[in-house]
């Protein structure tokens, strides 16, 4: 996708739910040029612009001709509320002294189910870094700078939820580059480079210039029935299979535990357990608290975790392992971000001080070390292939608004899910912020199930696999 116009295309098949939009409308709020005027006609959209630039609007004059064209401010328009089918706000957020109320504004122009897609210049793209920062689109009439967080934040907290950051990657112009060598842009890497590109390569090798993440970042979102992102209710996945001795005493702390401000469900996931633990979830079937889901034979735990999720309700989402490793009492913690909308994904950080502490088998020290050598390789690995800092994405807490995983589909069966869980959320542009939690390990002869070959050759597997495809959503 290198323009707009084409991420409009992949807008209407992909998140409108139709091939083309035919009968469909859309305003397009700070466009400039008529490029996504065209795309948008020629997928059968009624077009609808605003522009607050009469100089932009000079060089599309036949904007004039084709379609309506506003010039006033959003907050004077008079449109008929939920009269829109997609909104696009086209490099306008950060010009707006209230990028708030601009996404609150598109808000009550869409249909209940109505698509927004924003574009805005990012400090935090690829093409930012390799350029020094001295990109040519930092100007001082920008207000304000975007990355997927702090977007992803605006968007939630105006309305929205099942945001997507859609990957917009292009050829870089190195002509352009060129042309502008005073520019701030005229000591970049790009810069150095279009120099050296003589007119017979460009002409005969176009591929050879870079293509790289474009400095925008662009979002795509959905329209809730509400105003306001407010989070209610809190759902708690509870996978559990031949947990007799930890069943109970962790049901008693789980039934009794608060979090002010939310409702809490717990969904039980029941893999046909051999030592009796069915029987102690079935004591808990008229519960008010509590949805059991009962498999017929086990199917390893991320396939447990996956059919808690459909059959989960809350705003957010927890996941808890069946046993004793993890405190309850870290919940809090582990939400707050989310409820204070700072953050969508939050991770229960296990170790404090480096990996080679978080697992203790005082009778197994070797065994200890070996395992968390491997974590930390693992996590290396990990954090190479995905660019990312954290210190332990393996651990079983993970905690995300319900939202972020609509429309994703997962394939894992066993622990390799914990990491693609991960990495989906990532590629979506949900940042974890890992938070310390407490933890104490238990030992294999106490139950721990993790396989000690087949596990991590899933997970390397999976690292692989999930970095070379994309995503389906």
């Amino acid at each position: 996708m290198g323009t707009q116009a084409g991420v409009l295309q992949d807008l209407i098949c992909h998140y409108s739910g139709s091939k083309d939009g035919q009968g469909k409308s859309l305003i397009c709020i700070g466009f400039g040029t008529d490029s996504l005027r065209a795309e948008a006609e020629s997928t059968g959209l009624r077009f609808t612009g605003i522009d607050f630039s009469e100089d932009l609007l000079e060089d599309t004059a036949a904007l004039r001709n084709q379609a309506f064209v506003y010039t006033q401010g959003a907050e004077t328009l008079e449109f008929p509320y939920q009269s829109f089918d997609v909104c696009v706000l086209a490099d306008i957020v950060e010009f707006v002294r209230d990028p708030q109320a601009l996404i609150q504004f598109a808000w009550k122009m869409l249909k209940p189910g109505g698509i927004l897609l924003v574009t805005a210049l990012s400090p935090d793209s690829h093409a930012s870094g390799l350029m020094n920062r001295k990109i040519m689109e930092f100007k001082p009439e920008r207000l304000f700078y975007f990355n997927p967080t702090n977007l992803q934040t605006i968007l939630y907290r105006g309305g929205f939820s099942s945001i997507r950051m859609v990957p917009y990657r292009k050829r870089i112009d190195t002509d352009r580059l060129k042309g502008r060598g005073d520019g701030p842009s005229s000591d970049s890497w790009f810069s150095r480079f279009a120099r050296m590109r003589s007119g017979w390569t460009r002409n005969h090798f176009p591929q050879t210039a870079p293509k790289v993440s474009h400095s925008r970042v662009v979002a795509v979102a959905t329209r809730n029935t509400l105003e306001d992102g407010n989070l209610t209710s809190l759902s708690v996945i509870l996978p559990v299979f031949n947990e007799k001795d930890t069943f109970p005493t962790l049901m008693d702390e789980l039934l009794e535990k608060n979090v002010p401000g939310l409702d809490i469900e717990i969904v039980i996931i029941e893999s046909n357990s051999t030592d009796g633990t069915r029987d102690q979830v079935l004591q808990l079937e008229d519960h008010p608290k509590v949805k059991i889901v009962l498999q017929d034979a086990p199917r390893g735990k991320g396939n447990a975790v996956r059919e808690g999720f459909e059959h989960a309700s809350g705003d957010i989402i927890l996941i808890q392992d069946g046993d004793l490793e993890y405190d309850l009492w870290d919940y809090e913690a582990l939400i707050r971000p989310i409820l204070q909308l700072r953050r969508s994904f939050t991770l229960g950080l296990r170790h404090r001080g480096g990996a080679m502490k978080m697992r203790k088998f005082i009778h197994k020290p070797v065994l200890a070390w070996i395992i968390n050598f491997g974590h930390k390789a693992l996590t290396f690995g990990f954090n190479v292939l995905y660019g990312q800092r954290l210190k332990d994405p393996w651990t079983m807490f993970k905690v995300f608004r319900r939202d972020c995983i609509d429309g994703i589909e997962f394939q894992c069966d066993h622990f390799d899910f914990d990491i693609e869980l991960v990495i989906k959320l990532i590629k979506q542009g949900f940042a974890p912020i890992e938070i310390p939690v407490n933890y104490v390990s238990r030992s294999f002869s106490e139950g721990k199930k993790v396989s000690f070959v087949q596990d991590p050759i899933r997970i390397v597997k999976a690292m692989l696999k999930y970095r070379l495809i994309g995503l389906k959503s």
